[in-house]
């Protein structure tokens, strides 16, 4: 359960840098924190998918996406945009982020459960 948590907030942080940086030189007004993630999100599933048609999505995908954010996470921090935003967040949406937070371990405590479905192994076998 813990990798799957930490997968989860990979996910977040991620597609929230990714979703700043696409706010900051495509779009010219200022988006909350939600829509940021959500850009970050279809952003980052056209990189997966493009990254899988030349090759496989493995670990240098990943080490590229870990780089980029970081590169993007030290201009943020610098400019200290990226603690003051959440920090504003977290203070004006108290109860969403509870919400998603309550959201996210259910998340991953579903995610890290096997199936209990008997048949889906023989599903393949039969044809």
């Amino acid at each position: 359960m813990l990798i799957a948590l930490f997968n989860f907030t990979w996910i977040t942080i991620s597609s929230y840098l990714i979703g700043k940086l696409i706010e900051k030189y495509a779009v010219k007004e200022k988006l909350p924190f939600d829509m940021l993630v959500i850009i970050g999100i279809v952003v980052l599933t056209v990189y997966a998918q493009t990254f899988s048609l030349f090759g496989g999505v493995k670990v240098g995908a990943n080490l590229i996406l870990f780089l980029f954010c970081l590169c993007i996470g030290i201009v943020c921090c610098i400019n200290k945009v990226f603690f003051n935003e959440i920090r504003k967040y977290i203070k004006t949406n108290k109860k969403k982020v509870i919400l998603y937070c309550i959201f996210g371990l259910l998340f991953c405590a579903v995610s890290c459960h096997t199936p209990m479905i008997y048949d889906s192994s023989l599903y393949h076998a039969q044809a």
